[in-house]
């Protein structure tokens, strides 16, 4: 089967978010040819990207991506033996074992595709804000890194906004998906998904949503789709929602000034995420940024 390198190395870096650093059960850090998909499963994500093929198996992704990026022919051919899948391009020769029992993240995947067809078929699918990948970044940094935290490590959507937040650290971030003149709740489903997983799509164009029982699944109009599992649990800060729909009389709205990156950048040099933070002094007129670590301070 010939493929082309360059769609390939595309392909690759779309799906790798959904492999698992370790192979905590089989099949986790591996790629996946379903016949009609190439397909990534990693326990928390699940990635399928539209490939044709005329072979179904497993191959250890590392081995295989080391191999691809090093590649300088257009094309590549690939072929599946008794227990291997043989690559070959130009001057390079490969092969990789198929020989994996990876029943338990095939069965999974399967029941992920049935829930999705299910899902199509009821016309349950429905439009993601073109505001949402934005969102996603720019509120994830605020998510906790602790998966013990559980929901504080998610992205939450509600009455509009996604939002994410670690009370440990102190801090919450939340963007608006909605214009003035929109209904805050009519704007997109609620859900909550872990923010590392939810940043695989920021660079994809998602235009529509889905939600089953277990997932969250986003699609592109070339039928990717990205199936993140859904976290459940009251979001750290809930109350935050009613405030936001409602816009109380406590709520502060502060405009940023025009500098207030360059302060972060700056104070930045002397901040990390967990040990030495960046504090924010505010005051009448002044924000005051600082932070100070083993190796100095800024401010």
């Amino acid at each position: 089967m010939i493929l082309k390198t360059k769609e390939l190395r595309k392909i690759i870096n779309v799906i790798k978010p959904g492999l698992s650093e370790k192979q905590l059960v089989p099949g986790m850090t591996r790629i996946i040819f379903t016949g009609d998909f190439i397909v990534t499963y990693n326990g928390q994500e699940c990635i399928h990207y539209p490939l044709q093929t005329d072979f179904a198996c497993s191959i250890n992704a590392k081995e295989f991506i080391k191999t691809i990026d090093r590649i300088k022919n257009s094309d590549l051919d690939l072929t599946m033996g008794k227990s291997d899948i043989a690559l070959k391009s130009g001057r390079i020769k490969a092969k990789y074992n198929i020989d994996a029992d990876i029943k338990i993240v095939h069965d999974t995947i399967t029941s992920i595709m049935e829930e999705i067809e299910k899902g199509t078929e009821s016309h349950n699918w429905v439009p993601v804000p073109k505001e949402f990948t934005k969102a996603v970044a720019n509120v994830a940094f605020a998510a906790s890194n602790d998966k013990t935290k559980q929901t504080q490590c998610c992205i939450h959507t509600k009455y509009g906004y996604v939002v994410a937040a670690d009370v440990h650290m102190g801090k919450m971030a939340f963007h608006s998906l909605t214009s003035s003149n929109k209904s805050l709740k009519d704007e997109m489903p609620e859900f909550k998904v872990n923010a590392k997983d939810a940043l695989s799509i920021i660079n994809a164009k998602v235009d529509i949503l889905l939600i089953t029982k277990a997932w969250v699944h986003f699609a592109t109009d070339d039928n990717v789709i990205f199936s993140m599992r859904k976290i459940e649990g009251a979001f750290p800060y809930d109350g935050v929602f009613n405030q936001l729909e409602e816009r109380s009389e406590d709520v502060v709205l502060i405009k940023m000034p025009k500098d207030i990156l360059e302060a972060v950048e700056t104070t930045g040099i002397f901040s990390d995420d967990e040990d030495f933070p960046i504090s924010v002094n505010v005051e009448s007129q002044l924000m005051r940024f600082n932070a100070s670590s083993e190796m100095g301070e800024g401010e």
